[in-house]
C-alpha cells in the first residue's frame, strides 16, 4: 500500500467502512419489495469503491 496515492487510499477506506456498515449494522427489511436490501446493496457498493480505489491508487499520474 506504500506506492498507492493518496486518494486511492481514501477511496479504499470509504470502501471498507461501507463494507463494515453492512455486516455489523442491523438493517430493517425494505419497505417495498422491489428494493434491494440494505445489506446488500452496502455490500455491492463497498467492494465497487474498494476497486476503484485500488484502481486510482496504483495508477500514478507522472
Amino acid at each position: 500500500m506504500r506506492g498507492m496515492a493518496l486518494r486511492g487510499k481514501l477511496l479504499a477506506a470509504l470502501g471498507v467502512l461501507l463494507i463494515a456498515l453492512a455486516l455489523f449494522v442491523e438493517w430493517a427489511p425494505p419497505s417495498e419489495p422491489s428494493l434491494p436490501e440494505t445489506k446488500s446493496f452496502l455490500l455491492f457498493l463497498g467492494a465497487t469503491v474498494v476497486m476503484a480505489g485500488v484502481i486510482v491508487g496504483l495508477l500514478r499520474e507522472p
